[in-house]
């Protein structure tokens, strides 16, 4: 029995560590498919060999997953009573989805040219070097640092950054911050891998001296602690002294490195064939899901849009031409229809304007006698990309208000202009606005403002 129990020990010491490899194994791989789609964007000169062709099958299945489930998810977000007040991003996971395969398409030849001419590269598993600007901050020339934090932080900032210039929408942002966790966590397995190897083969140096000590029956307390051993008794036979130390040896041993397999050379043709059809088919998958979306708006839009003979800013109506009748001031006699009725409360937009920068518009919408209606507008713009300053003191962007009264025409509530209120003396008033509901809980918004070119929004309700 006693000569059992050190195999014992050690089949279950063995055991442990087939443990802790196979977890790290696996928390390497999920961390590699969420990681992919941006590690080709962070280190874009990476290997031939540095992702596994699986790895980059399932990171595509999982972005078209994440891409259906957040269109899915927002559908029904819409259908919800107390949703979609705030304004979304312009750019989603399907956007992302979208550059992700353009980007692998353009990888994909660079990577066959390398397949096809082995010479230009010099180890084919090397994830290339960082992007230049993580060489300006604190130990960016150290490797580790900056693959275990720089990395991951820079991606988390970004997405934290274009989500609050809603240049992104939250579901891209969610994934880019687990991106950037994923990431750091990737590299951290990969930095310990060879840490524990190096420090193996330091032990295996260390011991060595104590194990002679053993063996002759001179090691101290102190040196049996470091081994964990108790003491030997002194009239130990050597046979078993030696028993025991080889036993402690084998505790300490290095990992023996595995031989070099033969080259196949089959393989290099097959994972080549096989990169090559999953880039063709996540690409079909991608347009054919891009040109169904594209398609199903251009279809809702004709149908909104059936009965509009004309824009409400192609100008003066012109009464001489029966083609084109003017807009009717006389009191509506039929009542509005409800969803024009439900139009009335406080509406919120924010986006992006060209020449303008970002705008933010408040709307107010109230019923008044006769089916008509009463709305009041406050809109305020700040460039982007620059600070406006006069003498010491900034400007600050004023907003312009005004005063409208609407009717009922073509499906929508045509305002026109009473009273302007413009405090910065811009001269950027609004002439006319039209209002058109949008979905569930939302409508589109069209004003003309000459000289500033007017917009289009589209107004979430915050407030009934």
């Amino acid at each position: 029995m006693p000569q059992m129990m050190p195999g014992a020990e050690q089949a279950g010491k063995m055991n442990i560590d087939e443990m802790q490899e196979t977890g790290m194994n696996i928390l390497s791989m999920v961390a590699s498919i969420i990681t992919l789609p941006v590690e080709i964007f962070l280190r874009p000169q990476f290997g031939t060999r540095y992702f596994a062709a699986p790895i980059f099958f399932l990171s595509s299945i999982l972005l078209m997953l994440l891409s259906a489930f957040s269109g899915v998810a927002a559908g029904i977000g819409q259908m919800l009573p107390g949703q979609g007040k705030d304004p979304v991003g312009v750019y989603g996971i399907g956007s992302f989805t979208t550059l992700f395969f353009m980007a692998s398409l353009v990888h994909g030849f660079r990577t066959f040219r390398r397949m096809t001419h082995p010479e230009l590269e010099l180890i084919s598993t090397f994830e290339g070097p960082p992007l230049p600007i993580f060489a300006l901050l604190p130990y960016g020339h150290s490797f580790w640092v900056v693959r275990i934090f720089w990395e991951g932080l820079f991606v988390i900032a970004v997405a934290i950054l274009l989500s609050n210039f809603l240049i992104i929408q939250t579901a891209l942002k969610l994934y880019l911050e687990i991106v950037g966790c994923a990431l750091a966590m990737k590299n951290y397995i990969q930095w310990f891998r060879s840490w524990t190897y190096i420090r193996t083969l330091m032990d295996m140096t260390n011991i060595g001296p104590v194990l002679a000590n053993i063996v002759s029956g001179a090691a101290t307390d102190e040196e049996l602690e470091r081994v964990h051993l108790a003491s030997l008794p002194r009239n130990l036979p050597d046979d078993m002294r030696r028993a025991t130390v080889e036993y402690m040896a084998r505790a300490f041993h290095a990992p023996e490195p595995r031989p070099p397999q033969p080259p196949n050379p089959e393989a290099g043709s097959s994972g080549l064939i096989f990169i090559l059809r999953a880039l063709i088919v996540s690409a079909l998958i991608c347009f054919g899901m891009s040109w169904l979306t594209g398609y199903r708006q251009h279809i809702r839009m004709a149908t909104q849009h059936l009965t509009v003979k004309r824009s409400p800013f192609d100008g003066k109506a012109d009464t001489s031409s029966p083609q084109v009748p003017a807009v009717n001031t006389a009191p509506d006699p039929v009542p509005p229809p409800p969803a024009l009725t439900k139009m009335t409360g406080y509406w919120l937009g924010r986006g992006y304007l060209s020449r303008r920068g970002m705008c933010t518009i408040h709307l107010e919408i109230r019923r008044a006698p006769d089916n008509h209606f009463a709305a009041y507008s406050t809109l305020v713009c700040i460039p982007m990309g620059r600070i406006i300053y006069s003498g010491m003191r900034p400007i600050v962007p004023t907003p312009t208000s005004a005063i409208l009264s609407g009717t009922i025409a073509d499906g929508s509530i045509r305002f026109r202009s009473e009273k302007n209120i413009d405090g910065a003396g811009t001269g950027c008033v609004m002439k006319m606005l039209n209002a058109t509901p949008f979905g569930a809980r939302q409508i589109t918004a069209e004003w003309k403002d000459d000289p500033c070119h007017g917009g289009q929004m589209i107004l979430a309700r915050v407030q009934q």
